[in-house]
């Protein structure tokens, strides 16, 4: 059972000759029959839209099923929150509502409680429950509690669906703006970092990860496969500034528990404002 790994182009190639059981070149070579030598060519490269080409030409025949056991996920955070992730991991928002934790507590110390009961979340600033008339704080809020990132490692601190995360979590901000409370987002210090984690398959929402509504993990395994296939192609071109990061969404009710975390990714301080 093999991890797929997209910290860059190298650990993709690696991971993938894993997930096969080949060499690093036998994959490159693969590759290598996508890419056009005429310079002229509109495309650098074919991009490839059938898993069964590249299970062709490594083992002449199709192939009945994969092994990727895990794969690495990046997720953009504060390092705020760094010592509360190494000792607890990454908490789902229904879970910080029923456990003793760093962003439960900051909460608190700004007159916001947070209380999870029976697959509910209720939230409460100054002991009167938040009622938000903005449609999309509150399904944020109440609804939307699963954990999420990016399956490449490629300036996610840039794209416009996360970005605001490097100012705060979306649920301090979302309160914030509900309750019209500017100390919440405020008080919150620190530097954007990457947290880089691991996460089985089955803790992944099929339907929703990368857009792609897929029914079945297999499915699923060879989306994974095919578009990080694609992913190395724009890396050995260095193009990767229009290619489409695939988000990564863990299931409602999963937790990533501190084992699991790999590594913490520091950037430079961005300008926020920009």
């Amino acid at each position: 059972m093999a991890i797929l790994d997209c910290s860059d182009g190298n650990t993709a190639i690696n991971s993938l000759a894993k997930i096969y059981n080949v060499s690093n070149n036998d994959i490159m070579n693969f590759l290598f029959t996508k890419i056009h030598e005429v310079v002229s060519y509109p495309q650098k490269y074919d991009e490839i839209y059938d898993i069964n080409e590249l299970h062709s030409y490594l083992f002449g025949k199709s192939c009945s099923g994969l092994n990727i056991q895990s794969i690495i996920v990046f997720h953009l955070t504060t390092d705020f929150v760094k010592e509360s992730i190494e000792a607890n991991g990454l908490i789902n928002l229904y879970d910080i509502g029923k456990s003793d934790n760093f962003l439960r507590n900051y909460l608190a110390n700004h007159d916001v409680n947070i209380e999870s009961n029976k697959g509910q979340i209720e939230i409460s600033y100054q002991n009167r429950p938040i009622k938000c008339d903005n449609s999309l704080y509150n399904r944020r809020l109440r609804k939307d509690h699963c954990i999420n990132g990016f399956l490449y490692n490629n300036e996610i601190e840039e794209d416009s669906n996360v970005k605001h995360l490097i100012e705060c979590p979306e649920i301090v901000q979302n309160i914030s703006e509900c309750v019209k409370c500017v100390d919440l987002k405020r008080d919150w210090k620190g530097n954007p970092i990457i947290v880089k984690f691991k996460v089985g398959l089955r803790h992944l929402n099929i339907r929703d990860t990368g857009n792609w509504s897929m029914e079945t993990e297999k499915e699923l395994e060879e989306h994974l496969i095919l578009n990080t296939l694609n992913y190395i192609l724009n890396w050995l071109h260095n193009d990767l500034e229009h290619y489409s990061n695939k988000m990564i969404f863990l299931k409602e009710n999963y937790s990533v528990p501190p084992e699991d975390i790999v590594d913490f990714l520091e950037l430079e301080k961005l300008n926020i404002s920009s």
